[in-house]
């Protein structure tokens, strides 16, 4: 399968790869590919790329020791952060890693749930398996390939369409709980059909509010089952609602860290006045300490050296020694291997 490489596609990889600090000919040789090719990928100059090549390269970017949901969390949570909240939806590859290529293991009790509701209305695994596989809320289905996204333009601007087929015994291997692995868009497609089943019988397209209606309570069902989508985690975290929750947090982290900020600079002072050169050129060194690299200096200076506090003077030298040794062996180490990528 290939997809489009849109902007954000484009920059997504480029900022994963820039704040990991891979070479871009590191990374092309991993997925062998040129790194003229990558070059391309990143500037868009490309417009397509195999399903293959971009799996392998998130892979190779992001860090976890699984594909899903570890590293596809990542490439979420990225996208989120770069990609405008009406944009979101418009990436066709991260919609199909997350409903259809994505691992998704359905709670025996949601399968015994299904089972019950089949009974109740009469029907059996394989006709839920046909009412599935005939697609009749879509449009000109027969047009369109089995189990991928399709995006389609409309007034709103695109918009996705999935013609769904399962195997009758697949589903039933699912939903007799012999095997409970499958992905969201089958969860999702379960609980439609039988909502629909429910209200409406075995209808065909829906009116828009009776759709609606009936989507509504497919998410809510599946979310008891804690069954979600990354994709829509995704879009809440690009929304304005959410910037605006985070822009109320930073500002209430400005107004907090000022004040610890003033009390750090109150210390610096104190010290300055018994010794002005060694206070002048220790925040000097935190200075570039910082700008060399900010989330690894938060992450030393987080340590809680204040919960020491019965440590003798000896143990704190002790200590501290110990810190400037290990410091040293980094500061020592040969040019080459300071640059060496571990994979």
């Amino acid at each position: 399968m290939k997809f489009d490489i849109t902007p954000e596609l484009s920059l997504l990889i480029k900022t994963l790869r820039t704040q990991n600090n891979v070479p871009s000919k590191v990374l092309a040789e991993h997925i062998g590919r040129s790194p003229s090719y990558l070059t391309k990928v990143e500037t868009g100059k490309v417009k397509m790329i195999k399903g293959e090549v971009l799996y392998a390269i998130f892979d190779d970017l992001c860090q976890g020791e699984v594909f899903y949901p570890d590293k596809f969390n990542t490439v979420v949570k990225v996208l989120s952060q770069i990609a405008e909240p009406d944009r979101f939806f418009q990436q066709k590859w991260m919609l199909q890693m997350d409903v259809f290529d994505r691992p998704v293991d359905m709670p025996e009790k949601m399968a015994a749930d299904v089972r019950d509701r089949l009974k109740r209305l009469g029907y059996t695994i394989d006709d839920l398996a046909e009412v599935m596989n005939a697609n009749k809320d879509l449009y000109g289905a027969s047009e369109y390939p089995v189990n991928e996204i399709v995006m389609v333009g409309s007034e709103d601007g695109s918009i996705f369409r999935i013609r769904f087929f399962i195997e009758p015994e697949k589903l039933k291997d699912l939903l007799e709980a012999r095997d409970l692995t499958t992905n969201y868009e089958t969860c999702y497609n379960i609980g439609f059909s039988l909502a629909k089943l429910e209200k409406y019988g075995d209808a065909g397209h829906l009116e828009p509010d009776k759709a609606q209606e009936v989507l509504a309570e497919v998410s809510a069902y599946l979310a008891s089952y804690d069954l979600y989508s990354m994709s829509k985690y995704g879009q809440v975290l690009a929304s304005s609602e959410f910037q605006s929750r985070q822009q109320l947090l930073i500002d209430t982290f400005r107004t907090a860290s000022s004040r610890s900020i003033n009390e750090i600079i109150d210390i610096f002072n104190s010290v300055a006045e018994i010794d002005k050169k060694m206070a002048a050129n220790s925040v000097d060194r935190m200075r570039d300490n910082m700008e060399w690299d900010p989330a690894f200096m938060l992450n030393l200076i987080s340590l809680r050296f204040s919960d020491l506090k019965e440590l003798s003077h000896s143990n704190r030298k002790e200590l501290l020694d110990e810190i400037k040794s290990v410091y040293r062996k980094y500061v020592t180490m040969p040019e080459g291997k300071k640059k060496l990528e571990r994979y």
